[in-house]
């Protein structure tokens, strides 16, 4: 079970503003990571307590969909995991997993990218990006009209992020 600091924030579908950002001078917020194609100053990104048996499919699960992409990569996709969990309502990891097709290997052990990459976005409320971010995929393995048809934020380490367009 998922224990946020503020549960009130779970269910609440947060109104974004939203202000593109021109790649050639874009600007990567003091507390962001990476700078995307949008930003969003009402993005909530708490942090998020997690069950032993969660803290363990999530590290398995960002190494086998990023463990190679360094500290960054990692974040990106341990972002999208709690964003579900914060804006889609997803209660568990596995929750994430299944409902949203995850097909990185849960067999690997995660390397410290992929530990510190999970405990800087769930244990600290870090961010990649400054906007919530709900799926990804790797062009180079599938294509996707469904992802195209949503609002890319990132590219990053071959995969591509998307956040809904509300």
């Amino acid at each position: 079970i998922v224990n946020q600091v503020n549960p009130e924030e779970e269910q609440e579908e947060v109104e974004a503003d939203i202000t593109e950002v021109d790649e050639s001078t874009a600007y990567i917020p003091s507390d962001a990571l990476l700078a995307g194609n949008a930003y969003d100053e009402n993005y909530k990104h708490p942090v998020v307590s997690l069950s032993a048996n969660d803290r363990y499919i999530l590290e398995h699960l960002v190494m086998g969909e990023a463990g190679g992409q360094g500290f960054e990569g990692c974040a990106l996709v341990a972002q999208c995991i709690r964003d579900a969990m914060v804006y889609r309502g997803y209660d568990t990891v596995e929750d994430v997993r299944k409902g949203l097709k995850y097909s990185g290997s849960l067999k690997r052990e995660p390397n410290q990218d992929v530990l510190d990459a999970v405990s800087y976005i769930f244990d600290n409320g870090g961010i990649a990006v400054h906007h919530k971010i709900i799926y990804f995929y790797s062009p180079s393995m599938v294509s996707s009209k469904f992802h195209e048809s949503q609002q890319l934020i990132v590219e990053y380490g071959g995969h591509r992020y998307f956040s809904t367009w509300n």
